[in-house]
């Protein structure tokens, strides 16, 4: 049976909301076209050396219905060169505004024609060629590697894409100069959705425009017409399946537990459904993160598979052959030297400044007791500790098989186990934590009160610390595992950027081959958007450019050449 899109779309909205998806995997949708979002992007620039940062900004274009769902919040962005091998990966928050940011080119890439692809987890329900896409040049001085490339294949003007050329508005300003301009938003035939400046080297924004074909040979294979992939309504997502290790079919309503280790050490747990899928939010978190999964089902052999959480269907773009001309190998030259003595001078931050210390405090706060074992007499077992030395906490044996319980003023606290922790990690076998040496625990904390953390609740929490933050040589289950997992991007907004670095301070040379980025630009009633920046101590032409995207994703450009001078 065949689901109209806007009523699918209702239907994941009240399961998202209800934090239950109901909508069953590989659900036919009809007219999925419909139901897709769109993005905009727009960079600093298109021709960039190794090692450079990239600065963005992504337009959420998708239409008003989709848009007031607040559907997607995470933005992949990834860099992939000619053979759609991925290059940089990251992920940022997206909401009705988009998202700008920054990646940065690796130093070690070859030269050649490289693309830049944005999506949400959403949107790969659909095929890749309405993701997001931006052509970029990337020259390597210091590698004689190059992407290999096909002559034949020509780079295609986009009909959506409007450059406009302002030779009147030409001006000439000295070194470290202070430059304030008013620019007339390029014409445009609809509502502007986002406008955004630069002024970068002349010759490195060519505008190179969206590749004329993306191939995704495998959609039908992997997608075809149905969903997939549920949006990220709440942030980043960790999303698998439990499986039966002896028979590979899905197993329902088993318990999956997943830490973030560092930080809080946030704790998530949910139950799978019945064909064994299983979905977690993890907002709030940044960078590379640890985590600890596992899953529990009475006498079921189980196994975690998680979800590749980028895309993984190989995708077919133009390759391109890698070409300079006499002009470009000039400025390519000057980028070069601009970029290594940028980097050289880079002011580097205090050693012990940047270390992020790790924090003690969990994710449930403040314990109701803390017991720290060294003011206590050592006893022989962990079982003895807990009697005599940690309130609230009571093991009792059925039929020889140990299990916690908490007491405490809530009389549904006997309902449902505990959540027992040792350095953040959940476990489960009793047994096992009994056995631990009670001279290897450093502290044990105790929450006596009923806690919901996903879709499980706890009947209270007990968090053990070891001294060597080892997990006390602890065998840990067989089904668990350590994963290290990429959140969203650490950068904060980056909707003005002065990029000359040194800008302010006399012995530091003023270098940079993007001088000025605004990812928001604001026009006035008259449609003037003002701009300053510094000028840098670099000598040459460089280029004003201001980008306007329509709500339809047409892109109008005007381009305000500038002249600096000794």
């Amino acid at each position: 049976m065949k689901i109209k899109m806007k009523t699918l779309v209702k239907l994941l909205v009240a399961s998202v909301t209800l934090f239950v998806v109901a909508l069953p995997l590989n659900s036919r949708a009809a007219d999925k076209s419909a139901g897709n979002e769109k993005v905009a992007f727009v960079t600093d620039r298109d021709f960039y050396t190794a090692g450079e940062d990239l600065y963005f900004k992504a337009c959420n274009l998708s239409d008003s219905e989709m848009a007031a769902l607040e559907w997607s919040k995470v933005l992949y962005v990834e860099l992939i060169d000619g053979n759609a091998n991925p290059v940089v990966r990251e992920k940022f928050t997206f909401g009705a505004n988009g998202t700008d940011g920054k990646i940065t080119i690796p130093e070690v890439v070859p030269s050649g024609y490289y693309y830049v692809m944005a999506y949400t987890r959403w949107m790969r329900n659909f095929p890749a060629s309405g993701f997001a896409w931006k052509t970029i040049k990337i020259l390597n001085p210091y590698s004689e590697e190059v992407v290999s490339g096909e002559d034949s294949l020509k780079m295609a003007a986009n009909k959506n894409w409007h450059v406009a050329k302002d030779s009147i508005a030409h001006q000439t300003f000295k070194r470290r100069q202070n430059v304030s301009l008013n620019l007339t938003l390029p014409h445009s035939d609809g509502p502007t959705c986002v406008s955004t400046v630069s002024v970068v080297r002349k010759g490195s924004h060519v505008a190179y425009h969206q590749p004329t074909e993306v191939r995704d040979p495998d959609y039908d294979k992997v997608t075809g017409d149905t969903i997939t992939f549920i949006p990220e309504t709440r942030g980043v997502s960790v999303n698998g399946r439990v499986i039966n290790k002896n028979t590979g079919r899905g197993v329902s309503y088993a318990r999956i537990n997943l830490s973030v280790l560092g930080g809080e050490g946030n704790f998530h747990g949910t139950y799978s459904r019945a064909d064994g899928v299983f979905h977690f939010a993890i907002p709030e978190e940044y960078g590379k993160r640890e985590l600890f999964m596992s899953v529990e089902k009475d006498s079921v052999p189980c196994k975690l598979l998680v979800d590749n959480d980028f895309i993984q269907r190989k995708l077919e773009v133009p390759n391109l052959a890698f070409k300079l001309t006499s002009d470009e190998r000039k400025l390519a030259e000057r980028m070069m030297i601009s970029q290594e003595l940028a980097s050289n001078f880079t002011l580097k931050t205090p050693l012990d400044s940047g270390k992020t210390k790790k924090s003690e405090e969990y994710f449930f706060g403040q314990p109701v007791f803390h017991t720290d074992l060294d003011k206590y007499i050592k006893l022989p077992t962990l079982e003895e500790v807990f009697y005599e030395l940690v309130p609230s906490v009571v093991v009792v044996r059925h039929r020889g098989v140990p299990r916690f319980f908490v007491s405490g003023n809530h009389s549904d606290l006997h309902l449902y186990p505990p959540l027992v922790l040792l350095d953040r990690v959940p476990l489960s076998d009793m047994k096992n934590i009994l056995s631990i040496p009670p001279e290897r625990i450093k502290s044990i904390d105790v929450v006596n009160a009923t806690y919901q953390r996903g879709d499980v609740i706890y009947g209270g929490i007990i968090s053990m610390k070891s001294r060597l933050d080892d997990l006390a040589g602890i065998d840990l289950p067989e089904s668990s595992f350590f994963l290290e997992f990429q959140t969203l991007d650490k950068a904060d907004s980056l909707h003005a950027l002065n990029d000359v670095k040194g800008a302010g301070l006399p012995n530091i040379p003023m270098m940079g081959n993007t001088l000025y980025w605004n990812s928001d630009a604001v026009a006035d009633k008259n449609d003037q958007v003002h701009v300053a920046f510094d000028t840098g101590d670099e000598t040459g032409d460089f280029e004003v450019w201001l980008t306007s995207v329509t709500t339809d994703g047409k892109v109008f450009e005007k381009c305000v050449p500038i002249t600096i001078t000794r």
